[in-house]
């Protein structure tokens, strides 16, 4: 998973992002909970709609019914072209998915540049979008800008030659990285490319942070997450923040883990409450670090459905709550906002079907969403269409320098 060679940059159309201050509202679109539950008498809607060749808008994981990973490039021919900051988070996700999916091999996918966030869908078999969020949308939701955690992010955002030029980043071989097979459960989060920097930050703490640290410090940072394993050296490359690789800074960063599992906190709490690692601003708790709590707080199902807006799940198993999967998406973006309302009532309604067979169908998930609205889109299917293809053209014939049918 560690995909992490940098091999070519694009000319990426990125589209200008400004998160407003106040959230808006769309009364005009049922919203639905971010966390995948329909609500009574929410409307589905169950006309067929195929779609990339026949590949349906839900598709099944082997345990439960999720929507494609590339759906969020259906959403402007579906609303129009972006008008919030919102808006334009998922429309630089359907730019970005629409050149991963130009990738016809899973080599030339993992080995895109990783300002676009690929990845191979094995289930769907092709290149795909990993993650909806970008580095700017995680800031003030997972760490504060300017944190150790927002350069380590930054850094991975980058190509060689801007990884070579940057003061606080720094290109080595994978190698020199640790991984954690126990750390890489914060995957979970709904966030690819923070998931593979966790774990790298912290099977590196491991294998090189650790060797000073008193006996008992060590058993602890050891029995969480075990032995560093080496990614093996293959040639691949990757942009890290320099602090990752420096002794004292994973020393700290060992130290401050290992105080907070003594506090009993979970893995995540004392990584998200550590202010060397994600920061802080004016006294301000991160969405990401009020929402851990609040569902680690719930003592029972009950409570644990309440919490933190529908963003928890109890874990009938060991009688525990916790936070849904792929939650950082659903704290980050705006319910109300028209296109992010879209997005969480598809992939509410494929979460709502427990067949196989059923998810496989092609069911049409946003039908009869078509109007545009004062949050988020114009509602200009035709002109949005080709703005999608454009962007996605552009793109391609930078990065690939292939032939693109002129639109």
């Amino acid at each position: 998973m560690l995909a992490l060679t940098l091999v070519f940059s694009v000319l990426p159309l990125v589209a200008s992002i400004e998160i407003p201050p106040v959230f808006g509202r769309n009364d005009n679109i049922q919203l639905l909970p971010a966390s995948g539950g329909l609500q009574p008498g929410a409307v589905i809607h169950t006309t067929p709609r195929i779609l990339q060749g026949g590949v349906a808008d839900c598709v099944w994981d082997g345990a439960q019914c999720n929507l494609r990973r590339d759906f969020v490039c259906d959403l402007p021919g579906i609303l129009g072209s972006p008008t919030t900051g919102w808006a334009k988070i998922l429309a630089d996700a359907a730019r970005r998915g629409a050149v991963c999916s130009n990738f016809k091999g899973q080599p030339d996918c993992l080995l895109a540049a990783p300002s676009l966030d690929c990845d191979w869908d094995l289930v769907l078999n092709r290149c795909t979008l990993a993650d909806i969020l970008d580095v700017t949308a995680l800031r003030g939701v997972a760490y504060f800008p300017g944190s150790s955690l927002d350069t380590a992010m930054s850094c991975f955002s980058l190509g060689p030659s801007a990884c070579s030029s940057s003061a606080s980043c720094i290109l080595v071989n994978a190698s020199q990285l640790g991984t954690s097979s126990v750390a890489r459960g914060l995957a979970n989060l709904g966030d690819l490319r923070l998931s593979v920097v966790m774990d790298s930050m912290l099977g590196t703490m491991v294998k090189y942070g650790i060797a000073g640290l008193q006996d008992s410090i060590r058993t602890v940072i050891t029995s969480l997450l075990g032995a560093a394993s080496e990614v093996p050296d293959s040639g691949q490359q990757v942009c890290v923040s320099r602090w990752m690789l420096d002794t004292a800074s994973m020393t700290s960063l060992a130290e401050a883990v290992a105080d907070a599992i003594g506090r009993n906190q979970d893995l995540l709490t004392a990584l998200v409450s550590s202010t060397s690692l994600t920061g802080s601003y004016n006294g301000t708790s991160l969405p990401l670090l009020v929402t851990v709590r609040e569902c680690i707080a719930a003592a029972s199902a009950s409570t644990c459905a309440a919490a933190a807006s529908g963003r928890c799940q109890w874990l009938t198993s060991i009688g525990a709550c916790n936070i849904r999967e792929n939650l950082l998406p659903s704290i980050a973006l705006d319910p109300s906002d028209r296109w992010v309302a879209v997005f969480n009532n598809a992939t509410a309604l494929c979460r709502s079907i427990t067949n196989a067979s059923l998810c496989a169908a092609a069911i049409d998930i946003v039908a009869g969403v078509q109007g545009g609205g004062p949050s988020g889109g114009s509602g200009t299917t035709a002109v949005t269409i080709t703005w999608c293809l454009l962007a996605a053209a552009t793109a391609i014939a930078a990065a690939l320098s292939h032939l693109v049918r002129e639109i």
